[in-house]
């Protein structure tokens, strides 16, 4: 009797402890039991309206850091898509030199051939179909990097505002992202990358060259993406994209013998720092590194913006550079330092108020925050 008092006693314990986490809103926390380490919550049920599960703790964040080392290095690192942007003025074309009488070289025979470019259509609106083929004759791992791809240049005009892309962001459009993934682990394979349309169609983004079986953008699949309404999220007409991470059924770490079930998550970038369930299918809160030195960045009046998709959704890159790099013939000598932190506070202010009216007047309450840090490096890179 004892015995069995006290299994009943267990049991009122167990429901107790149901109740308790029912009532607290999902707010217990298990592990799951394996090598990879994520939290499991006690959470409503997707499927039955007023029961509770288990299931995997999602969400995550985006983050970049730029470090400055011995005035001389920018270094940057980059998780998601908080994008680091270099905003200047085209520098003068450079002065070809005179013409000399000595023969031009000729290149040996065994010369590798000049790789073809990456050819990416741009188009009008999200139910335009594109009209070029995106064909990719080089290995997925020699894509060109942010920096060096030609949506990613300003204008060329000697002058003018310009900018570069130092790191692209890690959606699910991004190819080389993509590849990673894939080789990580053999469980990768499950993972879809698709557009996110609002009938819940999926269409891959990539496809196999049938020649070569190297991974490319597939122009057909986003066709028919754009023909089932995916939206266009910004100016660069880029659409909404998913990694989809798939279900399945996980050991509680300190209820042995009790599972839960994951179910599918849907996620927006490649990297982050959380969302640790996907991390098991190649997601990475590893940060992309570039650094670059200061006494050759590519514009004039050098400015560095790091800034979350709240900006970055609504204005063009360009755009920014226009509203943000200082006049051209602006000093960077110390001395007019202070005038100059006031004239930055002020642009700042006002382009802060710009970004925040135009994205509540197309998005209205759904419009997303936006966070930007602006750094000014003419000081360190004069001339």
């Amino acid at each position: 009797n004892k015995t069995a008092d006290n299994k009943t006693a267990d049991n009122k314990t167990a429901d107790n402890k149901a109740a308790d986490n029912k009532a607290a809103g999902g707010k217990g926390i298990r592990e799951q039991k394996g090598v990879e380490t994520y939290l499991l919550e006690w959470m409503p049920s997707s499927s039955e309206e007023g029961e509770y599960q288990w299931d995997a703790v999602d969400g995550g964040t985006t983050a970049t850091v730029a470090l400055i080392i011995r005035g001389s290095l920018l270094t940057l690192a980059s998780v998601g898509d908080s994008t680091p942007v270099l905003l200047g003025r085209t520098p003068p074309a450079a002065t070809k030199p005179a013409a000399t009488t000595q023969p031009a070289a000729t290149a040996p025979a065994t010369a590798h051939p000049t790789a073809a470019p990456i050819v990416r259509p741009t188009i009008e609106s999200a139910t335009t179909k594109p009209t070029t083929e995106i064909a990719l004759t080089e290995a997925a791992q020699a894509r060109p990097s942010g920096a060096e791809r030609k949506e990613n240049v300003g204008k060329d005009l000697p002058g003018a505002p310009s900018h570069r892309v130092l790191i692209e962001d890690h959606a699910p459009s991004h190819l080389a992202e993509y590849v990673r993934m894939r080789n990580c682990h053999p469980d990768c394979e499950k993972v879809s990358f698709v557009y996110d349309c609002p009938d819940f169609e999926e269409f891959a983004i990539f496809d196999s060259d049938p020649l070569t079986g190297i991974p490319r953008l597939s122009a057909p699949n986003r066709a028919l993406a754009d023909e089932h309404g995916v939206m266009v999220k910004n100016s660069r007409n880029d659409r909404f994209t998913l990694v989809l991470i798939p279900a399945k059924e996980v050991e509680m770490t300190e209820e042995e013998g009790v599972y839960a079930s994951v179910e599918e998550q849907a996620i927006t970038m490649t990297r982050s720092l959380g969302d640790f369930y996907a991390h098991e299918y190649g997601v990475t809160h590893e940060p992309e590194l570039r650094t670059l030195p200061l006494s050759s960045l590519p514009l004039r009046y050098p400015q560095l913006l790091l800034a979350s998709d709240g900006v970055w959704d609504i204005w063009g890159f360009d755009e920014v550079a226009a509203k943000l790099v200082p006049p051209a013939g602006t000093s960077a000598s110390p001395a007019g330092i202070g005038s100059r932190v006031a004239a930055m506070a002020a642009t700042a202010e006002a382009f802060t108020e710009a970004t925040r009216a135009t994205g509540s007047k197309y998005f209205g309450e759904a419009a997303d925050n936006l966070t930007g840090v602006w750094i000014d490096l003419a000081q360190l890179c004069p001339g």
